[in-house]
């Protein structure tokens, strides 16, 4: 993990994402990093919903839990582009408590461009790679 993060957004956690153990959920989390994800994306200027014929898959996802996160607290989702390649970018995640600053999880999603008509992948352009590029962790 980067030990800065370029932007951040809060979320609450709410009733509904809480599992029988009274903590969040594993696919609570999973949604509020695709919050945070699509969030950032529009901040940067890069269309996650694409109407071109291209679109962007996930191709990994890897979570290390930290701690748990409970019922009336609000997450900090900071997020970093960790890293560029010709058709996508891996996308850091650090998941805190806002008012305490506990970390709850970190995470890494990689995501690659796709041309549907051909069904496979394609390469980034170039407004795209470099507002990604002007946001990869420690720029």
């Amino acid at each position: 993990m980067p030990q800065q993060f370029g932007w951040h957004t809060e979320l609450p956690i709410m009733l509904q994402h809480i599992n029988r153990g009274n903590h969040l959920a594993n696919e609570a989390l999973i949604a509020y990093l695709n919050e945070a994800r699509h969030r950032f994306l529009d901040h940067i200027a890069v269309p996650e919903w694409r109407n071109d014929g291209f679109s962007w898959l996930n191709a990994d996802l890897a979570v290390r839990y930290r701690s748990e996160g409970n019922y009336g607290e609000t997450l900090r989702v900071e997020v970093a582009i960790g890293g560029l390649h010709r058709c996508g970018f891996d996308m850091l995640y650090r998941v805190s408590d806002l008012a305490s600053g506990r970390d709850i999880a970190h995470a890494k999603t990689a995501h690659i461009l796709f041309e549907d008509a051909a069904g496979s992948t394609a390469s980034l352009d170039e407004p795209t790679r470099l507002s990604l590029q002007a946001h990869m962790a420690g720029s």
